[in-house]
C-alpha cells in the first residue's frame, strides 16, 4: 500500500488515528473502542480482539520500539531476540550542495576591462609650458574611450554537508488488519518525527524521515 493509500485509510478511521496520536504523545484514553494506558515505560493500545500494541519511546533521541503483545507482560527493549514490530532506525550520510548564492542567470557579471598600457612618444616640449599642458589635457579628454567590458562568470561552491536520516520500519505482519494498524502507526509516527525537527546546525540540511515495510 502507497502512502496516498495509506492517508485514505487513515481519514476513514478518525477514531484509531485519534488513539494512536495520543499514543504518541504519552496520554491516555479510556473511552470508546482504541483506548490507550500508561504501563510503566510505556504507552499500550487496546483494540477488541487485537493483541495489544505497546510502545516504547524517547522523543528527544527518536527512540521508538512497538510490540504487538498476547500478554500483559510488557516487553524487553534491551533484548536483541525481541524484535520489535515498529522501530526507528537512523543514519547518517554526506550531501553535496551548492552555496547558497546568485541564480544561474545572475550568475554573470560585467566588469570594466583592463587595457594594457600603451607607450606614446611624448612631444617636444614648447617655450609656452602651461598652455601646452591645457591643451594635452584637452586632447586626452576628447580622445578617452570608455572602458570596455567583459564577462565573468562566478564560481559556485560545492560544500559537503550532514543529513540524519530516519527510516520508520514496520514488520511484515500476516494479519492483513494489523498490518494495515502497522502502515498507520508508521505515518503519525513519521509526521510526528518531521513535526519534530524544526531547525539544524550550519553544516546540516534538513533530516529525510521514510517508512520501510520489513519482509524479514
Amino acid at each position: 500500500m502507497d502512502q496516498t493509500q495509506t492517508k485514505k485509510l487513515i481519514n476513514n478511521l478518525p477514531g484509531l488515528v485519534l488513539a494512536i496520536d495520543k499514543m504518541l504523545n504519552k496520554q491516555e484514553k479510556n473511552f470508546g473502542c482504541f483506548q490507550v494506558k500508561k504501563e510503566s515505560d510505556f504507552c499500550s493500545l487496546y483494540i477488541p480482539s487485537f493483541p495489544s500494541f505497546k510502545l516504547y519511546q524517547n522523543p528527544r533521541t527518536h527512540v521508538y520500539k512497538g510490540y504487538w503483545q498476547t500478554s500483559d507482560i510488557l516487553p524487553d527493549i534491551k533484548d536483541r531476540k525481541h524484535k520489535p514490530h515498529i522501530t526507528v532506525k537512523k543514519k547518517q550520510t554526506s550531501v553535496k550542495v551548492k552555496q547558497q548564492g546568485l541564480s544561474e542567470s545572475e550568475n554573470i557579471k560585467l566588469v570594466p576591462k583592463k587595457e594594457p598600457p600603451k607607450i606614446t612618444k611624448s612631444n617636444p616640449m614648447v617655450v609656452i609650458k602651461k598652455r601646452q599642458e591645457v591643451v594635452d589635457s584637452q586632447d586626452n579628454k576628447l580622445t578617452q574611450k570608455p572602458p570596455k567590458l567583459e564577462v565573468i562568470e562566478s564560481k559556485t561552491t560545492i560544500l559537503v554537508k550532514k543529513q540524519r536520516l530516519y527510516e520508520v520500519v514496520y514488520r511484515y505482519h500476516l494479519n492483513a488488519e494489523i498490518r494495515l494498524i502497522n502502515q498507520i502507526i508508521a505515518t503519525c509516527l513519521k509526521e510526528k518525527i518531521e513535526a519534530s525537527i524544526s531547525s539544524v546546525p550550519e553544516n546540516e540540511i534538513m533530516p529525510l524521515v521514510s517508512i520501510t515495510e520489513d519482509d524479514g
